[in-house]
């Protein structure tokens, strides 16, 4: 395999980021989890990353992917996020991902295994506010979320060798369909009484939506959002006797 990551520094700190990644035609022992291996094609990653100087109010980064999945085919994935920091007591962060998959490879059982069509979203916020140097706040939400659709189901050689292929195509069959839908979400507050004594108060609410036959991404966030599975307030004072 070749391996090549190059950073470009500008004069306003700004910085361009490439890596390239070769990987030869190879044996897979992981992906069938245990099910004899089978032959992966030559393929590859290229990203290409531009990101702003993390030390003014305001900065951003992109990125773009290009990656090559085990049958062959190539999946392409981008990335961003804005962070929002107008002094020492306050900053945001807002970042996505998306990734469009295309023959995605996933065990299913034994020596079954998938390929799908996907999308994957994943959007995250982050806060942190500082009221004085002993009290903070911070609030942070990602949200992970996957529409898969199945494309053909293939069986792995009982020999080493090439997958083999079981069916002529699925893409009207919702029966090996499936999404995800994960959202985590927390407020904490923390206030430093004195050094090793804190006083924590903490809201967590997450949740883990099984697959459904959704009609969109906002009905997914809306059923993640409404279905917790873990909605707890925590308070928590940790407290140092003695000098």
């Amino acid at each position: 395999s070749f391996y090549y990551r190059n950073t470009l520094t500008f004069n306003d700190r700004n910085q361009l980021n490439t890596t390239t990644i070769y990987r030869p035609e190879r044996w897979d022992d992981r992906t069938s989890e245990g099910h004899a291996d089978f032959k992966v094609h030559t393929g590859g990653l290229f990203e290409i990353a531009y990101g702003t100087d993390t030390s003014k109010k305001i900065s951003s980064s992109i990125a773009v992917n290009t990656m090559s999945e085990t049958l062959g085919d190539w999946s392409y994935l981008f990335k961003g996020g804005v962070t929002y920091k107008p002094n020492d007591r306050f900053s945001l962060d807002v970042d996505f991902m998306y990734r469009r998959a295309n023959e995605w490879l996933i065990h299913l059982a034994g020596p079954t295994v998938g390929t799908y069509d996907a999308i994957h979203w994943q959007p995250g916020v982050g806060m942190d506010l500082f009221f004085t140097a002993r009290q903070q706040l911070r609030f942070s939400l990602q949200w992970v979320v996957i529409k898969a659709n199945a494309t053909n189901v293939y069986r792995v050689p009982q020999g080493d060798g090439e997958l083999i292929q079981i069916t002529g195509g699925i893409h009207n069959d919702p029966t090996y369909d499936f999404t995800i839908s994960r959202i985590t979400a927390q407020l904490r507050y923390r206030w430093e009484i004195a050094p090793l004594s804190d006083l924590f108060i903490v809201y967590t609410r997450g949740s883990n939506i099984p697959s459904q036959n959704a009609d969109g991404f906002t009905d997914l966030f809306t059923n993640a959002l409404t279905d917790p599975i873990i909605d707890r307030l925590v308070i928590k004072l940790r407290y140092r006797f003695g000098s």
